[in-house]
């Protein structure tokens, strides 16, 4: 799906609920998120990048239900940020090469005016998540 932000989540082994878009100004990238339960630990939220040169899979965190949301960014530089809470996760989806990891040096600490809001990912109470975009924030009066 090119251009368009693709998430999915998984819940346990079984269980896979039906993917959610949400657009990213990017041509040929997209991301997929899913929840992969923890039956010791807290369930964790993983990232998969796609572009036209490759994939690349990141575990993100743990994430709670009911917990804090993801929000997500798009920088100049082709750079998608993943803020939840105080944690900051960072990769580059630039067409030309296969998507990476930015290394914590190289990460701004905060968010800033030059980045693109795409949107924010809810975990909820049933291991689920809600997705929204801007947009949709917009219309029930929140802002990222």
């Amino acid at each position: 799906m090119s251009g368009a932000l693709s998430l999915a989540v998984l819940a346990g082994c079984d269980q896979v609920s039906p993917p959610q878009s949400l657009a990213l100004p990017t041509p040929g990238a997209s991301l997929m998120f899913r929840v992969r339960d923890g039956v010791f630990s807290q369930p964790t939220l993983e990232l998969t990048l796609i572009n036209r040169a490759g994939r690349l899979r990141s575990d993100v965190g743990d994430i709670e239900p009911m917990g804090p949301p993801a929000n997500l960014y798009l920088t100049a530089d082709d750079w998608v940020v993943l803020i939840i809470g105080k944690d900051i996760a960072m990769f580059d989806i630039d067409a030309d090469r296969r998507p990476q990891a930015i290394p914590a040096e190289h990460r701004p600490k905060a968010a800033t005016s030059s980045w693109t809001y795409v949107g924010l990912v809810l975990p909820r109470e049933d291991g689920q998540l809600d997705i929204f975009s801007p947009t949709d924030l917009e219309r029930y009066g929140h802002h990222g």
